[in-house]
């Protein structure tokens, strides 16, 4: 799930290397297990993702790199980054975190279940939280509704969901190579933005339908470059 969201934001974002704020339990050491308090921290994981990687080469990394962060992660603090000057924002903009859950809990004879649990307090701009319980996974998707809407959010849990398929069908493609776009969005794209025909008079030559903007709005934008811009009077001055 982390490699799948490490594609899209980079695929979203037009970068080939991506920092993303991994989630981390900060009960490393064995007296720490059953202590009961809030421990977790995250820790930024920073990845390169060219196009020609494979899916499973990249999946490899990225558990790398985590095995390799729990071993540190009592060493990062990111109150003591914020504080440099170089650093603009005031929290990881992306956040991942997996949790593994017991589907019962039981205390002497007494045995419950979560039903929901959830405390969103964290500075992330979008957090892609993937649960595992008792053999079935869950996911979903905690943003900032200031900058998001929850259409964009939507939209990204879809390819989220369309890029985890393909991968799960087809782990030897490239990064450059799978697909994030549901079936939806596919056909909006290549059908949908490319239905330009339109019913227009075959009598008339393009000058004379030209002529007759230049008559009927003189003062309309004709034609655009860059900064500048013509009227269909102005073109049509210059035509002349």
């Amino acid at each position: 799930a982390l490699a799948c969201y490490q594609i899209l934001l980079s695929r979203l974002t037009g970068s080939s290397s991506v920092v993303i704020g991994v989630a981390l339990d900060g009960r490393k050491f064995a007296e720490l297990t059953k202590s009961i308090g809030l421990f977790s921290t995250f820790v930024p994981l920073r990845t390169d993702l060219p196009s020609r990687l494979a899916f499973e080469k990249l999946l490899k990394q990225t558990s790398d790199q985590e095995r390799e962060a729990k071993r540190w992660q009592e060493y990062f603090m990111w109150d003591d980054l914020a504080s440099s000057e170089n650093v603009m924002s005031p929290f990881f903009a992306f956040c991942f975190e997996f949790r593994k859950l017991a589907k019962t809990f039981s205390v002497s004879n007494l045995e419950f279940s979560v039903y929901e649990n959830g405390a969103f307090i964290d500075r992330f701009k979008i957090n892609f939280t993937f649960e595992e319980c008792d053999g079935h996974f869950s996911a979903w998707l905690q943003f900032d509704e200031s900058l998001f809407s929850i259409d964009d959010v939507q939209q990204i849990a879809d390819q989220l969901k369309s890029l985890i398929e393909d991968v799960t069908n087809r782990p030897e493609a490239t990064l450059g190579e799978v697909n994030l776009l549901s079936e939806t969005e596919r056909n909006l794209v290549v059908t949908g933005f490319n239905d330009t025909n339109r019913q227009y008079s075959t009598s008339r030559s393009v000058c004379e339908l030209f002529e007759e903007q230049v008559s009927s709005r003189p003062d309309s934008i004709a034609l655009v470059c860059e900064d500048k811009s013509l009227t269909y009077a102005e073109l049509n001055a210059r035509a002349n």
